[in-house]
């Protein structure tokens, strides 16, 4: 064989090897955020339980390496197992849940009223296991909210929660997060029920009670991008 057809079949090796499909990369591991047991007396605090999950997907979701369950798709989940919207889960039902979501990781817990302040405590649980990750230290993740601010204790929880899964999964630390926003329990209330009326198919009623949201907390980034995704 000569030099000019045998370099013409390495080029042609070459091309084929560069248009081969190359094998797909291993996708990050998904948490499924489940509501949160709202141990209350006070009954409008019960859908506080899907402002509290939207905004903690909202800041996990910042984090590299891992995916984040939507909180649409939780809603769908729960239908599909004929639970109500909102509904709290036992552990065989989270454990459902979390195997039809295709999940790794389930984080669980809950909201307790305590005289003027909430508390809100996560239990971030391996699903192939069961086991509970264990927080550096023993200490149980728990912060406390007041009336004046839900959403410092929920971003400190948030990144607690994501420097746990980080460490399971041997990545990078996130970098802290904190916005300088405060979120008064009542607006964060009226961003739950907005949540609620758009999952109950009511966009009218979702988009009054984000566009109030939005006039009470202009800097609530997040109640704006969910209303300019309704409107749309």
């Amino acid at each position: 064989m000569t030099r000019a057809p045998l370099a013409a079949l390495l080029l042609s090796a070459l091309a084929f090897a560069a248009d081969a499909p190359k094998p797909s990369a291993t996708p990050a591991p998904l948490v499924a955020i489940l509501y949160f047991d709202v141990q209350s007396n006070d009954q409008k605090l019960q859908v506080l339980k899907k402002g509290l999950a939207q905004m903690m997907i909202s800041d996990l979701s910042a984090a590299e390496g891992i995916r984040v369950l939507e909180r649409e798709r939780l809603e769908d989940l729960l239908a599909e197992l004929k639970l109500q919207q909102g509904a709290m889960v036992d552990k065989a039902t989270a454990a459902q849940v979390g195997k039809l979501a295709g999940a790794r990781y389930l984080v669980t817990g809950s909201v307790i009223e305590a005289g003027k302040n909430i508390l809100f405590e996560a239990r971030a649980i391996r699903l192939e296991t069961g086991d509970v990750l264990k927080p550096e230290g023993g200490k149980p993740m728990r912060v406390k909210a007041s009336a004046d601010d839900v959403y410092e204790a929920e971003q400190e929880l948030s990144g607690r929660l994501s420097e746990l899964l980080s460490k399971a999964e041997a990545l990078a630390p996130p970098a802290p997060k904190k916005t300088g926003v405060k979120l008064k329990l009542s607006t964060a209330l009226k961003y739950a029920e907005a949540l609620d009326a758009k999952d109950k198919k009511d966009p009218k009623t979702a988009a009054d009670k984000l566009k109030a949201v939005v006039k009470d907390q202009p800097d609530f980034v997040l109640a704006a991008l969910d209303l300019d995704r309704l409107v749309k």
